[in-house]
């Protein structure tokens, strides 16, 4: 393949970060406008004047388009690894220091200035250090939004222990995940069966599959491979389908242009999007997804109000603050902190634990047998997805296809 398609894939990689600033904006623009106002809490908590429309409560889609990029991104990862642990070392360097650091601003804020739902205690941060939070009754999420980075582990665990285990046969292995979820979650509506729901949601992560599996079959789209994305795609909408009632017909219909969107993004049409504001937004969107719910509400909620700022004013305060605290994080604590860890772990170490543990060495795929660019252009990809924005910001992102390219 000639160089001109790693220039164009170049430009996929920055739409990339353009798209996950458009998640985490809407999920954010939620967040900010209408929940904490009625129906989803008892009286507007923000102190607003107005009442904002309902539709904003659909950016809380966002996450579900970050569990496509998540799909798209984490196979990809897969091929890169050589080990079951290496694929770990590099999730908990990329995950960890930010979330360890983020949880303890959000604790501190929320207890100097936070309403008094928000404010939780050393107890709840301990155990949401372990992502057990879900499974210990007495416990709290710090910041209810790291629901998602729960179900993110869960699906880490999954993948890559099908990954390893199945070898050459991962495809009719994911297939089957997949389709047990949808399976169990069905049977589950049948009277005295509920525990099979149940196993459906919490274990086998039915809700939120379909959307990490139509990320895998974009990477396999983009990859130049077929193998698989017609099985995936048929238990992928089984699945979808078998958990369809919880859905509102709006929701759904934002679920299907989030497809189209991605659709696009892999066939190279949306190089548009890839300007400045949603790049920056985007390459510290992890930051700030960690920071933006309970820091940034009780940012408005002491701000706006009667005698107070102006609505949208609060808003954009509380928006911009998180925007730098969220940078700030991923220039001193996300990178630094990846950095840090991958040191430690490369070399001897991954090699030695390679050799006493070969039974969870990853196959070899036919990932190498890509086109030089291509494979070229998939490893800046995963690199852009793991690591942080550089202190020069944006200027860093867009030299990385150039780098790598």
């Amino acid at each position: 393949m000639s160089g001109d398609v790693t220039g164009q894939a170049g430009a996929r990689i920055r739409v990339l970060d353009a798209l996950r600033g458009i998640a985490i904006l809407a999920v954010l623009a939620h967040h900010y406008l209408t929940r904490y106002a009625p129906p989803h809490h008892p009286y507007n908590l923000y102190g607003y004047a107005t009442d904002y429309p309902r539709w904003l409560d659909l950016g809380a889609r966002g996450v579900q388009f970050f569990f496509i990029i998540s799909g798209f991104v984490i196979f990809m990862t897969l091929g890169r690894c050589r080990h079951l642990v290496e694929f770990w070392l590099r999730r908990l360097a990329r995950l960890y220091p930010a979330y360890i650091v983020a949880s303890a601003i959000t604790l501190l804020v929320t207890a100097s200035f936070g309403p008094l739902d928000f404010r939780r205690g050393l107890f709840d941060y301990l155990v949401g250090l372990t992502f057990l939070t879900p499974f210990v009754s007495s416990a709290r999420l710090v910041e209810p939004a790291y629901w998602s980075l729960i179900v993110e582990i869960q699906f880490y665990f999954w993948i890559s222990v099908i990954y390893a285990t199945a070898g050459r046969r991962f495809i009719g292995a994911w297939a089957a995940f997949v389709g047990l979820g949808a399976l169990l979650s069905v049977l589950g509506h049948i009277p005295g069966w509920h525990l099979l729901g149940s196993i459906a949601r919490q274990v086998l992560l039915v809700d939120h599959v379909p959307y990490f599996t139509a990320g895998m079959i974009a990477f396999q789209a983009w990859s130049g491979r077929r193998e698989g994305t017609r099985l995936w795609g048929a238990v992928a909408l089984l699945a979808y389908a078998a958990t369809a009632e919880h859905l509102s017909v709006p929701a759904a219909l934002v679920d299907a242009g989030m497809l189209v969107l991605f659709l696009a993004f892999v066939r190279g049409q949306l190089e548009w999007l890839a300007i400045r504001p949603l790049l920056f937004v985007g390459g510290i969107s992890y930051s700030l997804y960690l920071v933006h719910q309970y820091v940034g509400v009780s940012l408005i909620v002491l701000l706006a109000g009667p005698g107070r700022l102006p609505d949208l004013v609060a808003f954009a305060i509380a928006t911009t603050l998180c925007l730098l605290l969220a940078y700030l994080l991923t220039w001193a604590v996300e990178g630094p902190g990846k950095r840090w860890i991958m040191r430690r772990a490369q070399g001897d170490l991954l090699d030695a634990v390679a050799q006493r543990l070969p039974r969870f060495a990853f196959a070899p795929r036919d990932f190498a047998a890509r086109p030089r660019a291509l494979q070229a252009v998939g490893d800046a990809l995963v690199q852009e997805h793991e690591a942080a924005v550089a202190p020069h910001g944006v200027a860093a992102a867009e030299t990385l296809s150039v780098r790598r390219g």
